[in-house]
C-alpha cells in the first residue's frame, strides 16, 4: 500500500486534468465563474479523478481487496457533490464511474482492448467537461461540440500515453492500441488524429465559433504535430505542458467570450 493518500490517489498524475470541469464550468457561466457552481465541479472531478487512478492501479495489482476501500470512498464523496449539483451532474458521474468499472473489469476490460482503450480515455476526458457545464446550469449543444474537441485532442495524447507505456503494458500483457499495432504505427495514427482533431475545429469555426478559439486550437495542435515530426524524448511531458497552456488559452478566450 502507498505510504501516503497523494501516491494512493496517484494526485501528481491527474492533477492537470482537474483543469477540464473547471473549463466546463467557465465555458457556460463566463465572468461568473465563481461560485458554488466552480466548488462542485472541481470537488465532483477531484474526487471522480482520484476514484478513477486509484482504482486502476489498485485492481490491476491486488483485484477485488480491502485496498479499494479508500478509492471506493473517492467514488461516494463524488456521486454526494455531483447529486448537490443536479440530476444530471450525477447521470455524468454515475457514466465516468461505469466506464472505469468497464475499463478495468473482466469481461469488457476495455484497458486491454486495442482502440477502445483509446476510446475510453478521450470519452471521459469529454464527461468532465460536460460534469463541469451540468454544474453550471445545463448541457447545450454548444457546450456538446466543445467536448466533442476536447474527445479528439484526448485521442492522441492517449496514444502518446500508450506509446511511452508500450514495453510496461506489452510485459503485463496489456493490448492498448500501441501493443497491438506497434509504435510505428501508432506514431502514424497520432499525426492522422491531429489533423482530424484541427479539421474538426476548423468545423468548429465555420459553425459559428469564434476565431480564438479556432487559432487556439491550430497553436496547439500544430505544436503537437510538430513534436511526433523528429524522434522526441519524454514526448508525453511536453504534451501535458503544451496541453496545460492549451487549457490556459481555454479559460482566457471562455472568461472574456472571445
Amino acid at each position: 500500500m502507498p505510504v501516503s493518500l497523494l501516491e494512493y490517489f496517484r494526485v501528481r498524475d491527474w492533477v492537470h486534468t482537474l483543469g477540464i470541469p473547471i473549463l466546463g464550468v467557465v465555458y457556460s457561466l463566463g465572468t461568473n465563474a465563481l461560485s458554488s457552481s466552480l466548488v462542485l465541479a472541481i470537488l465532483t472531478g477531484a474526487f471522480g479523478i482520484s476514484f478513477a487512478y486509484s482504482f486502476d492501479s489498485v485492481f490491476e495489482e491486488f483485484g477485488i481487496s480491502r485496498r479499494l476501500l479508500p478509492s471506493i470512498a473517492a467514488l461516494f464523496l463524488a456521486f454526494a457533490c455531483s447529486l448537490i449539483a443536479g440530476t444530471v451532474s450525477f447521470a455524468l458521474t454515475l457514466a465516468c464511474a461505469l466506464l472505469i468499472f468497464a475499463y478495468d473489469i473482466p469481461p469488457l476490460r476495455l484497458k486491454s482492448m486495442p482502440v477502445a482503450v483509446t476510446a475510453a480515455n478521450a470519452i471521459g476526458f469529454s464527461l468532465l467537461f460536460l460534469i463541469g457545464t451540468s454544474t453550471a446550469g445545463g448541457i447545450t449543444t454548444q457546450g456538446i461540440m466543445i467536448a466533442l474537441l476536447i474527445a479528439l485532442i484526448s485521442i492522441p495524447v492517449q496514444m502518446v500515453h500508450e506509446t511511452e507505456h508500450y514495453k510496461k503494458d506489452r510485459s503485463k500483457k496489456i493490448i492498448t492500441t500501441a501493443v497491438k499495432f506497434g509504435t510505428r504505427f501508432t506514431k502514424h495514427a497520432i499525426r492522422l488524429s491531429i489533423v482530424i482533431a484541427l479539421l474538426y475545429s476548423l468545423t468548429l469555426l465555420i459553425s459559428g465559433f469564434s476565431y480564438a478559439l479556432f487559432v487556439a486550437s491550430a497553436l496547439y495542435l500544430g505544436a503537437f504535430l510538430a513534436l511526433t515530426i523528429p524522434e522526441t524524448k519524454n514526448m508525453r511531458m511536453y504534451v501535458r505542458c503544451i496541453s496545460i497552456i492549451f487549457g490556459i488559452m481555454l479559460l482566457i478566450i471562455f472568461i472574456s467570450g472571445l
